[in-house]
């Protein structure tokens, strides 16, 4: 799958991060293309503001105004979250991201749908359990309607998480994280089948 996302994206003309080119590269695509720094991968997302209780949108901000801001921006704002959509979502086969703060054990959540066979689910839930850390928290059902595994985890449990990280820097590390999953699957690394 992720062989496939990188493909278009080269088609399309779009610039590669370098992990994302040295992948290409090892799959032998045609990599003329730009290597994309890290700082403005995200930097035209569309981004919301939306109440936790209502799922009302609170506002649209600009990715430049939100992602810039620390993590601890969440805590202070524990009734919202943060929708976050971006066409580099893409590559790892993710439907939006939401951001926010558990009420109840203050840490810091990734909500996402992931576009991954249900056969799958052992190797996610392996992946999960041996790169959150020692106690990792998440949650992984399938969602046969949509097709997507929902998936719910603490950032906190990332091994370059700190809470003095943006927002951004924290969307950074989620995004090399998943990309790190979708290559161990493709790969069959994890999965059990």
């Amino acid at each position: 799958m992720l062989k496939e996302n990188i493909q278009n994206h080269i088609q399309a003309g779009r610039p590669l991060l370098a992990l994302e080119k040295e992948l290409a590269d090892k799959y032998l695509l045609n990599t003329n293309t730009v290597e994309d720094s890290d700082e403005s991968r995200f930097r035209d997302a569309y981004v919301e503001l939306v109440h936790k209780e209502t799922e009302a949108t609170v506002r649209n901000v600009t990715a430049e105004e939100i992602l810039t801001q620390p993590i601890t921006y969440l805590k202070m704002n524990k009734e919202h979250f943060i929708y976050i959509d971006s066409s580099w979502f893409d590559i790892i086969g993710i439907d939006g991201m939401s951001l926010e703060v558990d009420d109840l054990f203050g840490t810091y959540e990734v909500l996402f749908g992931l576009k991954r066979k249900k056969k799958e689910k052992q190797g996610i839930v392996d992946y999960f359990n041996e790169h959150l850390g020692e106690q990792p928290k998440h949650s992984i059902l399938f969602s046969g309607q949509e097709g997507i595994w929902e998936i719910n985890f603490a950032a906190n449990g990332l091994v370059a998480f700190q809470e003095t990280m943006t927002l951004d820097d924290l969307l950074q590390n989620v995004y090399q994280f998943l990309f790190q999953l979708n290559i161990e699957l493709d790969e069959g690394k994890t999965m059990v089948e």
